[in-house]
This record gives C-alpha cells, structure tokens and sequence, in this order.
C-alpha cells in the first residue's frame, strides 16, 4: 500500500458501504470505581484497542456480511498499524487509506 491513495477507488462497483474518518486505536483502562468530578484515580491498562467511531461501524457492517471499504487516514506508528491490521482481519478494503 502506498502513503497515496486513489481516491475514487472506493467508487468503483463491489461495495455496500464507504466509511469515511480517521482510522484509530482506543486507549482501555480498568478502575476500581468511576471518578466523581474533578477526582483522580488510578487505571490498569487493558489494551490499546483498534476502534473509534468510524472503525467500530465499518468492522461490524462487514461482519453483517456488507461489503465495506475505509476512506481515510491513519498515523504512521504501531497505533496506525493496528487499526489498519484490525480493518484487514475483519474484511474491510483498505486501498484507499492513507498513512500519515
């Protein structure tokens, strides 16, 4: 995959969906009790977990069996990584994602 996507490729027939945003990854941590306001408390990490609003609405349309491809960018780094493996895993086109 190339840092410069086509962009009209998406358009082509063959697709159900084109989801459209960032491509990112969700922070996940584990406390004892919700904060009340202003109060600080300690987490455990759980996970850095592929998701965001646009990628959760893409992997779960695919899963419905839609065909779904993603328009949009994600980071060069492992996050950006990572949310690009998890749109591969769920069957998602990604040959218009660009890496930034």
């Amino acid at each position: 995959m190339s840092a410069r996507a086509e962009p009209f490729a998406l358009l082509r027939p063959g697709l159900d969906v084109i989801a459209v945003g960032r491509g990112v990854v969700d922070l996940v941590l584990e406390v004892d009790a919700l904060p009340a306001h202003d109060q600080k408390v300690n987490g455990r990490l759980v996970g850095w977990l592929p998701g965001g609003t646009v990628g959760n609405f893409a992997c779960a349309a695919s899963q419905l069996g839609l065909r779904v491809g993603f328009l949009g960018s994600v980071g060069d780094d492992a996050g950006g990584q990572a949310a690009l493996d998890d749109f591969r895993r769920f069957g998602v086109r990604v040959d218009c994602m660009t890496i930034q």
